[in-house]
């Protein structure tokens, strides 16, 4: 085995690879063909003096030595990409993102944030149009507007996200009162090191609140959760 750090396009490969379980799936993500993939994740191996994979006819299989090394290169590269996505908010510091539906931007976000602009000059306003849900972390948003869904009370349901080192969010209710609002967290979110990255607008069955999650991170997965009130 050799002391020298093996080429980072070789690790990039086998970490591609071993996520998929797929040479093919791997080498479209990198933009490569499945043949120079497995070039480098042979080049790997003779490195390592270590069999990563185990190859049938038409797939692959970690070895101990791959699922050995599999955990550390994905949260390496998790980390690589966390670091320059927190540069790039540095050099954007100035800049605020918001996505909301088009026909609540039109008939009343816009003419707000032109007072807003002329309060906070040094601040470059954006508006993403859209009716889906917003993705915090692909899609570069930094504030999300969206419809609450309402009961027959007049309280109101939506979630929170707070992104940051241990990405929470919450279900919440707002009750009228007395000219104001009440706020009650009904349930909270915690993403830990998958990183919780946003939410889908709950929505009200009977005495049910309904709605989900997307999870992001080395075990990106979702979750349709519903809370009884």
């Amino acid at each position: 085995m050799h002391n020298a750090p093996p080429p980072l396009n070789a690790l990039r490969a086998f970490e591609a690879a071993a996520r998929h379980l797929s040479l093919t799936k791997a080498a479209l993500e990198l933009n490569v063909t499945p043949g120079a993939l497995s070039h480098q994740i042979r080049g790997l191996e003779n490195h390592l003096g270590l069999k990563l994979f185990d190859r049938g006819v038409r797939s692959i299989a970690l070895t101990a030595a791959g699922k050995a090394l599999q955990p550390g290169l994905q949260a390496g590269f998790l980390h690589i990409r966390d670091a320059l996505a927190s540069f790039n908010r540095l050099a954007d510091a100035r800049v605020l993102v918001i996505s909301a539906p088009p026909g609540f931007t039109s008939k009343w976000l816009a003419p707000r944030l032109y007072r807003f602009s002329i309060a906070y000059p040094e601040i470059d306003v954006r508006v993403s149009s859209s009716m889906k849900n917003a993705n915090f972390t692909a899609d570069g948003v930094d504030a999300a507007i969206r419809n609450l869904a309402v009961d027959a009370s007049g309280h109101l349901y939506g979630t929170t996200h707070c992104d940051g080192a241990n990405d929470a969010g919450t279900v919440y209710k707002l009750s009228p009162a007395s000219g104001s609002w009440t706020y009650t967290s009904l349930y909270v979110f915690t993403g830990g090191t998958d990183g919780l990255y946003s939410y889908s607008s709950p929505v009200l069955e009977g005495n049910h609140v309904i709605g989900t999650t997307m999870l992001g991170g080395q075990n990106g997965f979702g979750v349709v959760w519903e809370i009884t009130l």
